[in-house]
């Protein structure tokens, strides 16, 4: 009994420990008089950190599995628990948005969040054992499997793992949008493609089935509509693809100021869930006002990737860069300005064609 009574007071500061830690991450990093240590080295101490708590709580779910648990050897695991938690966000909290992107930084908060609750949700499962159903206590392995599965995730070499600088981070939340946004323009390709088509009697009975009717076939207009937007979702999404490569890629985007990376971060993400509702006003029977409304977001998100783009076009070394490539290998590149304000206008100038054909104040 005097050991579990140890054990159970060693969960209850390691618990505290998360606590403090998340508090901590909840405040805005300072900036210190004295510079902080480089990012490979915060870096690979964050991912050392990572190891250690992955072996520590694997550590403490043997010890403490509720069938019959070993009290004795929680001891040691749950100190260290407490240990490299409050590590871990210091560690995360060593860096700066101003000089390590605040990308970046937002990346190694996540993580270390994550990672923290998860470790807090398996502490709280040992914290009063006497409450707990015995017999169903398996709950405990799943929440180890979830801090493996993140620190996993943290640590893995690919494009899903833990950024190595700001450029990664912002071209790591970029190449996840990418997927959705082709997802998207093949979402209109279909509407295209069968939108006109007369739905079968026993498509409709299945529909009917589920409590939301039968589908509704595109009229004439309505799919004119709806091949004008795919013209601009198309547009939308090359633009998408060019800044990832022509900014986003390991060379030249090295030129980049930190803070023109950061405001570019935000705009993918923004370009993605406007398009899906845009999309999704789309669908048959089609409401001009609705349709009217998305645009109106669709292109508040335009002009804000705009000013990003603009901003980074004027980069003189960036552009310097660009045309040095272009000589070297024999292939010109289109001139970035020129390509940039050709796109935004195109996008433009189809969205107010199709605006000025939507009778929102009438009867589609």
């Amino acid at each position: 009994m005097k050991d579990q009574g140890r054990a159970i007071s060693s969960v209850k500061k390691a618990i505290g420990a998360c606590d403090a830690a998340l508090d901590l991450l909840s405040q805005s990093s300072q900036a210190e008089d004295v510079p902080p240590p480089e990012l490979a080295v915060i870096r690979q101490d964050f991912l050392s950190l990572l190891l250690l708590i992955y072996g520590s709580t694997t550590k403490l779910s043997l010890a403490m599995k509720p069938k019959a648990p070993t009290y004795s050897a929680a001891l040691s695991p749950l100190k260290d628990i407490s240990d490299h938690i409050s590590a871990l966000a210091h560690c995360t909290n060593m860096l700066l948005p101003e000089i390590h992107g605040a990308t970046l930084v937002q990346e190694f908060n996540n993580v270390c969040i994550d990672v923290t609750k998860s470790v807090k949700s398996l502490l709280a499962i040992f914290d009063a054992p006497e409450t707990r159903d015995l017999e169903s206590g398996d709950e405990y392995l799943v929440k180890t499997g979830e801090i493996h599965h993140l620190i996993d995730k943290a640590r893995s070499p690919s494009g899903d793992g833990l950024p190595v600088d700001n450029l990664s981070a912002v071209r790591k939340k970029w190449l996840e949008d990418s997927g959705p946004l082709d997802d998207g323009l093949k979402e209109l390709n279909d509407m295209i493609e069968y939108g006109g088509e007369d739905a079968e009697d026993d498509e409709d009975d299945e529909w009917d089935e589920l409590g939301v009717g039968s589908v509704k076939c595109a009229d004439e207009k309505e799919l004119e509509r709806t091949k004008q937007v795919h013209t601009i979702i198309r547009l939308s999404t090359l633009l998408h693809k060019r800044i990832l490569r022509d900014f986003l890629s390991p060379s030249p985007s090295s030129a980049l100021p930190i803070s023109d990376l950061d405001k570019l971060a935000p705009c993918s993400s923004a370009l993605l869930s406007a398009s899906d509702d845009l999309i999704s006003s789309f669908y048959p029977p089609q409401d001009p006002s609705a349709i009217a409304a998305e645009f109106i977001i669709f292109q508040e998100c335009l002009d804000r990737l705009k000013l990003s783009v603009d901003s980074l076009v004027d980069n003189q070394m960036l552009q310097a860069q660009f045309d040095a490539l272009s000589i070297t290998s024999n292939n010109p590149t289109p001139n970035l300005t020129k390509w940039y304000k050709t796109c935004f206008e195109q996008i433009q100038k189809t969205s107010q064609n199709l605006l000025q054909s939507l009778p929102v104040n009438s009867e589609t």
